[in-house]
C-alpha cells in the first residue's frame, strides 16, 4: 500500500512539474510577443512618447479565443464590439513584472460606458496576477450633450507613477482642471498614493495640455 501511495505521489509530482513548466513557457511567450520590454530609472519619463518608447509597440488583442487569456485579469473581460484592448510596455521592479495596456470602452448610448484607460497588471515570474489597476486616460463627449471631455498624461519610473488628469471639476478649495497624483509601487506589488494636488492648467493648443 505504501508503495502504491509513493508511485501515485511521484506521478502527481511529475505532472505538476510538467504543467508548471508549460504554464511558465506560455507566460514567457505571452510577454515576449505582446509587450515591448523597457528599463526604467528613478527619473520620470512620459509614457506616450514616440522618441522614448513607441514605434510598432501597440498590439491589439484579437477577437475570439485569446491564446493568453489566462494572463488577463477577469475584470478586463474579453474583446468585443465595444471593448478594445491593446498591449504596450513591460518592465521589472521589486521582483514583479509590470505591464501596461490601453483599454477602451465604447457605448454610443451611455456616456459613463465610454472611456480610454491605462490598465496596469502586476505579475510574478510564474504569470500569477498580483494586482491590477485602471486609471482613466480620456473621455470624449462628442455624442453626448452632458458629457465631459477628459485628457491625461502619464509618467513612469522604476517604482513610481505620475498621473495627471485634465478636465473641469470642482474641489472644495477651487475650481480646478488638473489633478496630479503620484503613486509608488510597493514591495508587495501594490500601488500606494504618495501625494495628490489640484490646480489650474492651460492648454498648449486646441488638443493638448
Amino acid at each position: 500500500m505504501n508503495k502504491l501511495f509513493f508511485i501515485i505521489g511521484v506521478f502527481f509530482s511529475i505532472n505538476c512539474q510538467i504543467l508548471y513548466s508549460q504554464t511558465n513557457e506560455l507566460f514567457n511567450e505571452y510577454l515576449s510577443k505582446s509587450f515591448k520590454k523597457i528599463d526604467l530609472s528613478n527619473e520620470f519619463v512620459p509614457y506616450y512618447s514616440n522618441t522614448t518608447f513607441f514605434d510598432d509597440t501597440r498590439k491589439a488583442i484579437a477577437y475570439g479565443q485569446y491564446k493568453y487569456q489566462q494572463f488577463l485579469p477577469e475584470t478586463m473581460g474579453y474583446v468585443s464590439t465595444n471593448i478594445s484592448i491593446y498591449t504596450n510596455l513591460m518592465y521589472r521592479t521589486h521582483n514583479y513584472i509590470v505591464t501596461i495596456f490601453d483599454y477602451i470602452t465604447d457605448d454610443k448610448n451611455v456616456f459613463e460606458n465610454n472611456g480610454a484607460y491605462y490598465y496596469f497588471v502586476f505579475y510574478n515570474d510564474t504569470g500569477k496576477i498580483i494586482n491590477c489597476y485602471k486609471l482613466l486616460r480620456s473621455t470624449d463627449q462628442q455624442w453626448f450633450k452632458n458629457g465631459v471631455n477628459h485628457a491625461s498624461k502619464l509618467f513612469i519610473s522604476k517604482d513610481k507613477i505620475m498621473y495627471l488628469l485634465y478636465g473641469p471639476y470642482r474641489v472644495p478649495e477651487m475650481e480646478a482642471n488638473c489633478k496630479e497624483v503620484i503613486y509608488e509601487i510597493k514591495d508587495n506589488g501594490s500601488l500606494e498614493k504618495l501625494s495628490e494636488r489640484n490646480y489650474k492648467a492651460e492648454k498648449i493648443d486646441q488638443w493638448n495640455w
